[in-house]
């Protein structure tokens, strides 16, 4: 896979060698995050004391590819479920057991980021409220980009820092406005999205207590080439463009 630039923000600043060191209960468990999109980074910081912004190379071609899991859609949606400890009812069942080995052996997962809006609407997902039809058009429609996580220090080995810069306070209402509007913006989608495809899909109950649900995670996991199919999936449904508003950078 080809090196990225990624950005990761900080409270307070990387001191020493980069580690997979962040909270267990985050999307892909422990490890070192990064993202697409600078904006993105920044708003997770910029309410600190001494929030610190990196921009970063991740030397992705000295990682085996069977070594990068990409995960999208379901796949990606029970994994982070799981990471969260929302899948606790159903700890002994096959499924269960297939979604916490899907790291095993990985150095680096990517998937979405799945920020406080989609954290909404995941919990309605957990809840029974939505389907995973609506879940899977408001990750097409609500693009918070790209989260790279490096799962051992082999992958941290392969980030180098390539910027280190404190964040700008004086820009401090400019990062609130960006953060409130983005919110509204993707409230009034997912109310879009909820209307649009009212009744269609199947709840969570229902994917946990099908038979053979273990091909739902085959049916869509892949290993692959994140430029030329996984952010394709990201993209807007052009079979219906009242959802597909996509954000601006």
């Amino acid at each position: 896979m080809k090196d990225i630039t990624l950005y990761h923000g900080s409270k307070g600043g990387i001191v020493g060698n980069i580690e997979p060191n962040s909270r267990i209960r985050c999307d892909f468990g422990k490890g070192f995050y990064m993202g697409t999109k600078p904006e993105q980074a920044k708003t997770l910081v910029y309410h600190d004391a001494m929030p610190i912004f990196y921009t970063m190379q991740f030397e992705l071609s000295k990682i085996p590819k069977d070594r990068i899991l990409t995960l999208k859609d379901i796949p990606w949606a029970l994994y982070v479920l799981y990471n969260r400890g929302r899948l606790e009812t159903v700890k002994n069942t096959d499924l269960y057991q297939q979604i916490a080995t899907l790291d095993k052996d990985k150095d680096v997962i990517i998937g979405p980021i799945a920020d406080d809006n989609m954290n909404q609407v995941m919990r309605q997902f957990e809840t029974g409220d939505i389907t995973d039809k609506v879940l899977l058009e408001c990750i097409r429609c609500i693009d918070y980009g790209t989260q790279y996580v490096a799962k051992t220090k082999e992958a941290c080995n392969c980030i180098n820092i390539q910027l280190e810069e404190n964040l700008d306070m004086s820009k401090y209402d400019e990062y609130q406005r960006y953060t409130n509007d983005r919110r509204a913006e993707s409230i009034e989608k997912v109310k879009i999205i909820k209307r649009q495809y009212r009744g269609e899909g199947r709840y969570l109950d229902e994917i946990l207590n099908m038979p053979n649900n273990q091909n739902i995670l085959k049916h869509t996991m892949r290993t692959t080439n994140l430029e030329n199919k996984f952010e394709n999936s990201l993209q807007p449904n052009k079979d219906h463009p009242n959802t597909g508003l996509g954000l601006g950078n």
